[in-house]
C-alpha cells in the first residue's frame, strides 16, 4: 500500500488523503510511508473522546497541531488520518490562522501584543525556552519554542523593530 501510494504521488504531485479505520492502522501506514516519500503528515486522533480529552499527551497535540499547519501550507502532500480524526469537529481556517504567527526581521511587532498572543494560544511564560509550546523573554531578546521547529527561535529586538531571527541550542 504505502509503495503504490508513494508511487502515484511521485507520478502526479497531487495531495491525497487517505482515511485508515484506526489510529493504529493510521500510524502504521504513516510509518511505512514516510521511508519511501518526505511529503507525508499524520493526523491521527483516539477513536474515543473520553480518552482523548483525559489521556491525550502534550506530544500527541503538539503533533496534531503541527500537522493542522502543515496542511495548510500550499505544497502537495499526502495526509494520514483515521476515521475517528476525518469525522471530528476542529477549529474554523480563520481560527486557526489568525492563532499562527509570522515575523520577519525589520518588522516593527509591540512585544506586549506578542507575548500575549503566544498566552492567548497557549504558549507557556519560562525562565528558559527549553519544551516546545513555551517562550521566555528578558531584556530585548524574546526565545519562542515553536513547535513546527526542533530547536527554539531567537527574536532580538531594537525598540519594536525585529532585528534578527535565528535558533538557537537551548543546551548551550
Amino acid at each position: 500500500e504505502a509503495l503504490l501510494l508513494a508511487a502515484a504521488f511521485r507520478q502526479d504531485r497531487q495531495t491525497r488523503i487517505i482515511v485508515k479505520k484506526n489510529k493504529y492502522e493510521a500510524q502504521q501506514l504513516y510509518t511505512r510511508l514516510a521511508l519511501l516519500q518526505q511529503e507525508v503528515l499524520c493526523f491521527t486522533m483516539d477513536e474515543s473522546l473520553r480518552i482523548s480529552a483525559i489521556a491525550a499527551s502534550p506530544e500527541e497535540k503538539i503533533n496534531q497541531i503541527s500537522a493542522l499547519y502543515q496542511m495548510r501550507q500550499d505544497f502537495a502532500k499526502i495526509i494520514i488520518t483515521n476515521v475517528a480524526a476525518y469525522t471530528r469537529f476542529l477549529p474554523d481556517v480563520e481560527f486557526f490562522d489568525q492563532s499562527c504567527i509570522s515575523l520577519k526581521v525589520g518588522m516593527e511587532v509591540s512585544r506586549k501584543e506578542l507575548t500575549e498572543k503566544l498566552n492567548r494560544i497557549g504558549y507557556a511564560k519560562v525562565n528558559y525556552a527549553e519544551m516546545p509550546c513555551s517562550y521566555a523573554s528578558r531584556g530585548g531578546i524574546l526565545d519562542v519554542f515553536s513547535i513546527n521547529y526542533p530547536d527554539p527561535i531567537r527574536i532580538e529586538f531594537f525598540d519594536t523593530e525585529i532585528e534578527s531571527i535565528r535558533f538557537f541550542n537551548p543546551d548551550t
